[in-house]
């Protein structure tokens, strides 16, 4: 949580010095989960805005390529098949 504020504040602090006002509120839920609102005015937001937009993005399409292709390779092999094969040589 120390590190997440020292984050937060610095860039704030960045925000600022560019000519920029950034509103940053974070809850933190649980342990491990920490959520946040970040609103921003000028041409900083269009820029959060689209590499957000990037980023969840491409997120997404490699988090569904990956399971797509462990998917895949788990459903053309039979792990029954398999542990016979290795049991029986």
């Amino acid at each position: 949580m120390f590190l997440l504020t020292n984050l937060v504040s610095s860039i704030s602090k960045i925000t600022q010095d560019l000519g920029n006002i950034v509103s940053v509120n974070t809850t933190v839920t649980g342990s491990s989960s920490v959520e946040g609102q970040i609103s921003t005015s000028g041409l900083l937001s269009d820029t959060l805005s689209t590499v957000t937009n990037t980023l969840t993005a491409t997120t997404t399409g490699l988090v569904s390529d990956a399971v797509g292709t462990v998917t895949g390779s788990i459903g053309s092999t039979s792990p029954v098949d398999t542990v016979t094969n290795i049991i029986g040589g």
